[in-house]
């Protein structure tokens, strides 16, 4: 039954869509493993043929699985050949054509070469023992025999014979082999005392010393390894048996592995053999974790059963573990004990975003133990409860409030002339009780703006001010409130935008040319305002005002756009809430003159004076910007000595005002 299940869930993956993000890590593990692994995911079969063996490591992370296993190929010196039903992997190539044959071969030996040839050609390829070398080479050739007789040349001891039906790899008869008897000198004396072994023996054949040994211990083995293979000195006492065998075997080469009564003896060379028998009983189990993802899980797995072959899956929620039956109960209990459910509780921010709170994380959380809820104001936390408590207390100075700043502003247009001397200085106080006189009348001109003038600068200002406005020697150009939060730029505007068409003007006629183009001049007031509220209650204000003007329009009778100045001013202030900030600074002295005549007659001697006139025009301005910060209580409250300002507020200004 775990069987059916085993291959019933990897079905489940079936066939990868295309696109999507797929990862794939394999660390030291079987290369047959690793071609299990991608038929598993593709839903194709995937084999490795007899030249496929050895380990391998390999990682991989994109969105193509083609990409992905063809990579994996030229990192493992593979090649592969598919076909509709499936995909065989080899470390052998071979193409056959009718120019010839062209064959690659990446670490495979002579004896698969041969097999491969053999099969792909229809050829009959005789064969004594060839060596077990690894080739790896390129060759093109007109047939088989051409072939054989290249990947053989570095084997000057064999020979290749051919015939009309076969090919006939033959080594030249060397008897390498004499048998080594033993002699006086050689001794083997094994004895057993309580469980353990003392054991002495001098140049002495393996096979007789393991006879001796095993009918000893009373039990049985069976070797794969030459019993002529020597033992040349051995003297051990007060070991256990499998601690004997060990030394035993290192001398002679070789390893044991015991499967049930029977012990497994073999040479360590022989990879396969080994492979074969340790893996006995083992089998493929899937394993899938319910709350963690596998890559937090794997890596503890990979540690506590180091040697266990395994593969994660790229689901991140499954991974295949290749083990006994007693080994994959033991990776369950391990997996259950780690897959432990994450605690997450939700918080929400009060007053900053999120990404604010990403920026500025306070030491005692850490990045991945917060995660973003996606709505802008709320998070999840995964620490423990007690750093949860630290967090939120971190988070008390963090989560507040940013305070809102109110600007008051008016700006006003004065006109020098000969009978104003205006002075854009004023005197900044508060209203003092004895100011209060009966001159409503007096300053109607004011009563009508949101600027409190006469509580700001007093009544010798307002009056000034209201009699400029009366005789129209200066103009309010805004009178407005703005509001934004401490750090934010806010902007005021109030521009005229002029559109001309582009021209040139006939010297012949005297007539303007239109060349179907649309110009635009912007003229007026740009404000640039940026506060920052500080922790004393202290506003810092950065102000950028810049005053452009438009000249006389002088397109129709030149041909040109009229003349534009500029005036750019830019200041930093630091002051309390209630304090007012003058720019001044701002004047344009513009002369201006405009001649209109009539074409000809106003050229004509004397008479022409009276087809003409001239506009002589002088005018300067200056533009003067109040601007009055204040703190908005109501968002949040400031220390100052100790006293908070909302409390100062309170208890001595709103008083005053309300007795004014």
């Amino acid at each position: 039954m775990m069987v059916v299940f085993i291959f019933f869930a990897l079905a489940l993956h079936g066939q990868a869509p295309k696109n999507r993000a797929i990862s794939f890590d394999f660390v030291d593990q079987q290369i047959r493993e690793v071609l299990f692994a991608f038929s598993t995911y593709a839903g194709v079969s995937i084999i490795g043929d007899d030249t496929v063996t050895g380990r391998v490591s390999f990682q991989y992370v994109g969105n193509n699985f083609e990409q992905a296993f063809d990579s994996f190929l030229l990192s493992s010196r593979l090649f592969v050949e598919k076909t509709v039903d499936v995909w065989v992997v080899s470390r052998v190539k071979i193409l056959v054509s009718d120019d010839g044959i062209v064959l690659d071969s990446l670490d495979a030996t002579p004896s698969q070469i041969a097999d491969k040839l053999g099969r792909k050609t229809s050829a009959t390829i005789l064969r004594d023992i060839l060596p077990e070398t690894r080739l790896s080479l390129h060759l093109k050739t007109a047939n088989a025999r051409e072939t054989v007789e290249l990947f053989m040349k570095p084997f000057s001891d064999y020979s290749v014979e051919a015939a009309d039906n076969y090919i006939h790899i033959k080594k030249a008869h060397v008897d390498r082999f004499t048998p080594i008897h033993a002699s006086a000198s050689s001794l083997v004396r094994i004895n057993k005392n309580n469980g353990t072994y003392e054991i002495e023996v001098e140049r002495a054949r393996l096979g007789e010393v393991l006879d001796s040994f095993f009918l000893t211990a009373e039990r049985e083995y069976q070797s794969f390894i030459r019993p002529e293979q020597m033992v040349e000195r051995v003297k051990i006492s007060g070991r256990e048996f499998k601690d004997a065998l060990r030394i035993i075997l290192e001398q002679g080469g070789g390893e044991h592995k015991e499967i049930g009564n029977l012990f497994y003896i073999f040479p360590v060379q022989q990879a396969d053999i080994i492979s074969a028998i340790k893996n006995e009983g083992k089998s493929w189990h899937l394993f899938e974790t319910r709350y963690r993802l596998t890559a937090d899980i794997f890596p503890l797995v990979q540690n506590r059963f180091a040697g266990m072959q395994t593969v994660s899956l790229p689901d991140n929620s499954t991974f295949l573990a290749f083990a006994s039956e007693e080994t994959a109960l033991e990776v369950k209990s391990y997996v259950s004990t780690v897959d432990l459910p994450r605690r997450s509780d939700a918080v929400r921010l009060k007053y900053i975003k999120t990404a604010d709170l990403f920026r500025t994380l306070p030491a005692t959380v850490k990045p991945e133990e917060i995660v973003d809820a996606g709505d802008g104001n709320t998070f999840f936390f995964l620490g423990s409860n007690e750093r949860k408590v630290m967090f939120l207390k971190d988070l008390e100075v963090i989560d507040r409030p940013q305070p809102r700043i109110r600007y008051d502003l008016f700006i006003i247009q004065v006109q020098e002339s000969s009978n104003l001397n205006w002075n854009p200085q004023a005197e900044v106080r508060f209203v003092r009780p004895g100011d209060r006189t009966m001159v409503t009348g007096q300053l109607g001109n004011l009563l009508n703006l949101n600027f409190d003038i006469i509580t700001v600068f007093g009544y010798q200002f307002a009056a000034r001010l209201n009699a400029a406005i009366a005789e129209n020697q200066a103009s309010v150009f805004a009178d407005t409130t703005l509001f934004g939060l401490s750090g934010q730029e806010i902007k005021f505007q109030n521009t005229s935008t002029y559109r001309y068409r582009d021209s040139n003007v006939d010297p012949e006629t005297g007539k303007p040319i239109y060349s179907g183009i649309t110009r635009e001049i912007v003229s007026g007031l740009v404000l640039d305002i940026n506060g920052w509220v500080s922790g004393d209650g202290m506003i810092t204000t950065t102000v950028s005002a810049s005053v452009s003007k438009r000249g006389a329009d002088l397109s129709s009778g030149a041909g040109n756009p009229p003349p534009t100045s500029e005036k750019v001013l830019t200041t930093q202030v630091r002051a309390r809430s209630g304090e007012t900030v003058v720019l001044s600074g701002l004047r344009q002295n513009d002369s201006t003159l405009i001649e209109q005549r009539v074409p000809v007659i106003s050229r004509l001697p004397i008479l022409g004076w009276l087809f003409k006139s001239k506009n002589n025009t002088r005018e300067n301005t200056q533009m003067i910007i109040y601007l009055v910060p204040h703190v908005d209580f109501a968002n949040e409250e400031y220390n100052v000595n100790g006293l908070k300002i909302a409390s100062i507020y309170s208890r001595f200004v709103e008083p005053y005002l309300e007795g004014k």
